[in-house]
């Protein structure tokens, strides 16, 4: 097994997951100032649990960002413990083909109407 640092979960990678599988939320996101990123741009991170019990920090890209906002909302609180299924897909990136890691946010099921008839 390869040594990681002790300080911080390792990355999400393409290599970690693939199309059709759920994570779940199990820390804060929050957001990276764009001096810290390698992008030169803000990023949301937040950690994930994978199915076999592993954790890993997601930096999500800004199309997952959103979706998660507008499914989850904007306090932070209230992301940990839900779902997102991963969806890995090819793009070409300053024309390379890599793979990128999507997420749709998993919604919640709706609520049984009780019926009066």
């Amino acid at each position: 097994m390869a040594l990681r640092k002790l300080s911080q979960d390792p990355y999400l990678s393409h290599d970690d997951v693939e199309s059709g599988v759920k994570v779940t939320v199990v820390g804060k996101p929050y957001i990276v100032a764009a001096e810290e990123t390698k992008w030169g741009k803000a990023r949301g991170r937040v950690v994930v649990k994978l199915a076999n019990d592993e954790t890993r920090t997601w930096t999500m890209n800004n199309t997952t960002w959103d979706r998660c906002v507008s499914a989850f909302g904007s306090n932070p609180d209230g992301w940990v413990g839900k779902h997102i299924t991963i969806d890995v897909q090819m793009m070409s990136i300053r024309g390379e083909p890599k793979k990128v890691i999507f997420g749709v946010p998993v919604a919640a099921s709706a609520k049984p109407q009780n019926s009066l008839f």
